[in-house]
């Protein structure tokens, strides 16, 4: 979904969106872990700690910045790639194949394929530097008013 500009607001329902396809396959592997491969079960729980991990949820529930409440956690989403969201969806496909591969057909749907990038020029990077752009340019203009004003 990678638009011309990826807002912090468009990455983290993009991200929720996929967390949820995440979370639908864990639930798959907890039902059929025992019919899984060793190596494949620990290659998954990898996967979902380095998942985890992208989103800041390894801090406890409710933390980082995929479901943390404050401005400063969607703020934070701006920081992260569309790219990298993108990544992980590929990956995750690729992990519902092989788990699926090794117990039968799963009861999470499948989900989707990442759209093609359609930004040959990078430009969608412009989203995920957009907020410290903005807030460089408010602190910028506001500073000298600020100090002005104290004195």
């Amino acid at each position: 979904m990678s638009n011309l500009i990826d807002l912090p607001g468009d990455m983290r329902d993009t991200a929720l969106a996929l967390d949820r396809d995440i979370r639908e396959v864990m639930l798959d592997v907890d039902a059929r872990r025992s019919s899984l491969a060793d190596a494949t079960a620990r290659g998954w729980d990898v996967f979902v700690k380095a998942w985890e991990h992208f989103t800041e949820q390894d801090q406890g529930a409710g933390y980082g910045w995929l479901y943390g409440s404050g401005f400063a956690d969607w703020w934070s989403a701006g920081a992260v790639s569309i790219d990298a969201i993108s990544g992980y969806r590929s990956q995750l496909i690729a992990w519902r194949s092989k788990i699926a591969a090794g117990v039968g057909a799963l009861s999470s749907p499948e989900p989707e394929k990442p759209p093609p990038p359609n930004d040959p020029l990078g430009l969608s990077k412009i989203g995920a530097a957009l907020p410290w752009i903005v807030g460089g340019i408010v602190l910028i203009i506001a500073l000298p008013l600020i100090v002005r004003s104290a004195k």
